[in-house]
């Protein structure tokens, strides 16, 4: 007898990142909002990826590498950030911001073309844990929710919190993907 997953449907939302909220002017008229935090090595391992982990899609108009500066170079990771910096006992080890963008992804986990609301889903609770008294300050009524296609967004003034379904969105590195990797 087959047995069936009964969480199959359910939203798998991540632990909150904080850190600070902003926006970036590109040009007169154009903005890009940010978010800026600091994130745990173990994390980033689990829950960000670089280009060569999103499967491909045909349907997609543009291509996942247009968007990267160069593909990943296994020899300059290894030789270059891993043996010559990370493992050398003498090097104070630092790595500048690396930039993440949250993409939504569809069923087959390919990368779709704009966040999908359509999905009938509750939005993840403030706390994420009813045991986390920090999370809980986030519920308060100055608080700005934003519940999108799998990504809840709440700020305060310039603080703000971040989570995201891993079933419905990716988190890909598309500038430091050499450090990510390393």
């Amino acid at each position: 007898m087959p047995i069936f997953s009964n969480d199959e449907g359910k939203a798998s939302f991540n632990k909150p990142l904080y850190g600070l909220t902003g926006t970036y002017t590109l040009s007169e008229g154009i903005a890009l909002p940010y978010f800026l935090s600091l994130i745990e090595i173990d994390r980033a391992i689990d829950e960000l990826k670089i280009a060569e982990q999103i499967p491909a899609s045909i349907d997609t108009k543009w291509s996942l590498k247009e968007l990267f500066q160069r593909e990943i170079d296994e020899k300059r990771v290894e030789d270059d950030i891993v043996k010559g910096y990370l493992l050398d006992p003498k090097k104070l080890k630092f790595f500048n911001a690396i930039t993440i963008v949250l993409m939504p992804k569809g069923n087959d986990g390919k990368i779709q073309d704009k966040f999908d609301n359509s999905l009938d889903m509750n939005a993840p609770p403030i706390p994420w844990d009813g045991s986390d008294t920090d999370d809980a300050q986030w519920n308060q009524p100055q608080a700005k929710i934003a519940n999108f296609g799998g990504v809840q967004f709440v700020s305060v003034g310039m603080q703000a919190r971040l989570r995201w379904d891993a079933k419905r969105i990716l988190a890909v590195a598309v500038e430091g993907q050499h450090r990510h990797w390393a």
